[in-house]
């Protein structure tokens, strides 16, 4: 009798084993390849960000603005206790920094009584447009647009190519998909993986070039962090939040509009929420997040 029931429980166990290995297969099978990529193979797809924006929040949706929660935490004495927000769909991440955007909106407000008003957004805008400001990215290893758990991202600038004095522009003064554009120089290559559909970076030191009519603004984005919704022909829903040195910002003013300055020494300290210095009782890094979308191109 107890032969019999040892024999009875060698084959049950192998039974369930069989059974749990198929079963293990069936659920591997259904995640995409993300369980056996080796970030070796794919596809790679290059985009231009047709649109690029401050995130700052609208009438219409308060308390929401694009930007990530940068230090991991919500409002402490090491975020120097500034308020955090919520983050736009789909990720609607709760304690999203971004202290920059809201900051910038308040230089095109005549309201505030500056000696100038300049709308950073719209001169954005208008770079790109005219092609002065052109910034790509190459998503390589792509398995699945659905679920990769290897990718990798290219941040480039480009030119127009000789000959063509401004990018093709649709019914919102953005630049079409399928043009041709010349390489300049590579910005910054960084991992991530997509689930769902949903490109996510691993954090990394992201350098922004942004021409202006008194120069070119240069700030280095640091712990930053890129999501987007990935197709073949477009990226949608972009975020990229990060933090800025707070004296890299207001050296920056001085491009923006230099009677900004005295207004930018005062107020850009007291609004930084990153890198908390004890000894001084102040934060060093302002908080900024970006919202942008991008259509397909080609760079030679």
């Amino acid at each position: 009798m107890r032969l019999t029931n040892l024999n009875y429980l060698h084959t049950a166990t192998t039974t369930l084993t069989t059974v749990g290995m198929a079963l293990s297969t069936a659920f591997l099978g259904s995640c995409g390849d993300e369980a056996t990529d080796n970030c070796e193979t794919g596809e790679s797809y290059t985009y231009l960000l047709n649109f690029i924006d401050i995130g700052q929040e609208s009438d219409d949706n308060p308390g929401v603005i694009a930007g990530v929660n940068v230090d991991g935490v919500g409002p402490t004495e090491e975020s120097c206790s500034h308020i955090d927000y919520i983050g736009p769909a789909p990720d609607n991440e709760e304690h999203v920094d971004n202290q920059l955007g809201p900051l910038l909106q308040l230089f095109s407000d005549p309201a505030n009584m500056l000696p100038i008003t300049v709308d950073v957004p719209e001169k954005i805008a208008q770079n790109i447009a005219s092609g002065n400001l052109l910034m790509f990215m190459r998503v390589d290893h792509v398995d699945s647009l659905n679920n990769d758990s290897c990718i990798s991202i290219e941040t480039m600038l480009g030119t127009l190519p000789m000959g063509t004095t401004a990018p093709q522009l649709d019914s919102q003064n953005r630049p079409i998909a399928g043009q041709t554009f010349d390489f300049d120089s590579a910005i910054d290559v960084v991992s991530g993986s997509i689930r769902k559909g949903r490109l996510r970076t691993e954090s990394t030191t992201l350098p922004l070039s942004i021409p202006f009519d008194n120069g070119t603004i240069t700030l280095t984005m640091r712990n930053t962090q890129i999501r987007m919704d990935l197709a073949e022909t477009s990226l949608t829903n972009g975020i990229i939040g990060g933090g800025v040195d707070v004296n890299e910002v207001i050296e920056s003013v001085d491009v923006i509009g230099p009677a900004l300055k005295p207004s930018a020494e005062e107020t850009i300290p007291t609004q930084a929420d990153l890198d908390y210095d004890a000894t001084s009782d102040t934060c060093k890094t302002i908080s900024l997040g970006l919202g942008f979308e991008a259509v397909e191109a080609t760079l030679n």
